[in-house]
């Protein structure tokens, strides 16, 4: 090393000229001494630089790798601070988009698919109803004998579905949904005296589809804001024009529906709500005449929890308030309907972009079905060369 010469030569002239001015000249293995002292100080001075090279770029490693932060100087350039949050939340949206969170809000209308994405959702549902009715006609004499027929009837309504769901997510936080039921409907009725009636249909149900849009995004103690607009067809077999032997698969009117969602982030818990208001269009019915279903308002509590980023389960309870149905303007008693429910279910995530979901339902009043289960399989596929949201 050229530093290392110097240094030598400079150590060595002025040996030389303190040995011609002392009085008493130094023998030549002391000189050879002191010249290695002095090597062996510069060879401690290089492993020292070379130990202090080492850990500078070690430093400059884990900076460039995030690994610590770096560190504040009194001199520094301005910070953007909206910037920063902006890219915080960002990053939060996209955490909670990877975990298996995602599938309860998605279904429960609380989160939307970004600009591009598209979700295709084949699932499998079954639901049954069944009732217990006793029929009397007869004459009380003495209000202990009771003379005449009593007739009793166990009916039991099944419904085996394939829907088919399509997702996209637009810009202007927007998305489009688009729900395709076909299924397989069975309806049996047995009587007291060992009789039995047996109906079944298989065909398509009730297409719907919707339009979402996030009204307001969580800051503070403000939860996200959801709105959805849906619509239901009557594509689906019209109770009102059954052939006997077959069983309706449709509600033979068309609705609307508008409702809001309200979700709030508390890690690893979500919680969230909607209500519903269901306005159903009246519809001139064969040998009936003009009828129009009761106005349908819903609520529904629930809370999901992440189990990890790849499991999560979720609880819900459903209660909807249903008018009497009108005929010809005359409204009809007893045709009101209270559906209450408890919905539990859970979310697995295999893999980025798949996942299975399974919900059970249980009726907690006579208007709502006794039992339902569902699995759903939803795919996503990215697209944002299609369709890209103009303010990003």
């Amino acid at each position: 090393m050229h530093l290392r010469a110097l240094v030598a030569s400079i150590a060595l002239f002025s040996f030389v000229a303190w040995a011609e001015e002392a009085t008493e000249p130094l023998s030549v293995l002391h000189a050879q001494q002191l010249v290695e002292q002095l090597n062996a100080a510069l060879e401690e001075r290089d492993a020292m630089i070379l130990e202090l090279a080492a850990r500078v770029r070690a430093l400059e490693h884990r900076l460039n790798s995030g690994a610590v932060s770096a560190p504040s100087f009194d001199k520094r350039p301005e910070l953007d601070i909206a910037t920063l949050s902006a890219e915080e939340e960002l990053d939060e949206a996209d955490r909670l988009a990877q975990t298996a969170l995602e599938r309860t809000l998605i279904q429960s209308g609380g989160l939307l698919l970004p600009a591009g994405r598209i979700e295709i959702e084949p699932s499998f549902a079954y639901r049954m109803f069944a009732t217990d009715t006793i029929d009397i006609d007869c004459l009380l004499i003495a209000d202990i004998l009771c003379i005449g027929d009593i007739n009793s009837k166990q009916s039991r309504y099944e419904s085996y579905s394939t829907d088919l769901s399509l997702r996209l997510g637009l810009p202007w936080d927007l998305q489009f949904d688009a729900r395709v039921p076909f299924g397989h409907v069975t309806s049996t009725a047995v009587f007291g005296d060992g009789s039995s009636e047996r109906a079944s249909t298989t065909e398509l149900g009730d297409i719907e589809i919707a339009l979402s849009r996030q009204l307001m995004r969580e800051k503070g103690w403000r939860p996200d804001l959801l709105a959805e607009l849906r619509w239901k067809g009557r594509s689906g077999g019209d109770p009102f024009d059954q052939q006997e032997g077959s069983v309706a698969t449709g509600t033979g009117f068309d609705d609307l529906k508008l409702g809001f969602t309200m979700v709030k982030v508390r890690d690893p818990l979500v919680l969230f709500g909607n209500v519903n208001y269901t306005y159903s269009l009246a519809d001139d019915k064969p040998e009936i005449g003009d009828v129009r279903p009761g106005d349908t308002i819903s609520a529904q509590l629930g809370l999901a929890l992440a189990l990890n980023l790849e499991t999560s389960m979720h609880f819900g309870w459903t209660q909807g308030w249903t008018e009497n149905t009108r005929v010809n303007g005359e409204e009809i008693p007893g045709t009101s309907r209270r559906p209450s429910s408890l919905n539990i279910g859970a979310t697995y995530v295999p893999a980025a972009g798949r996942s299975i979901t399974f919900d059970v339902g249980f009726g907690l009043t006579d208007d709502a079905p006794d039992v339902t289960a569902q699995f759903s399989f939803p795919l996503s596929f990215e697209r944002r060369t299609a369709i890209s949201n103009p303010d990003e």
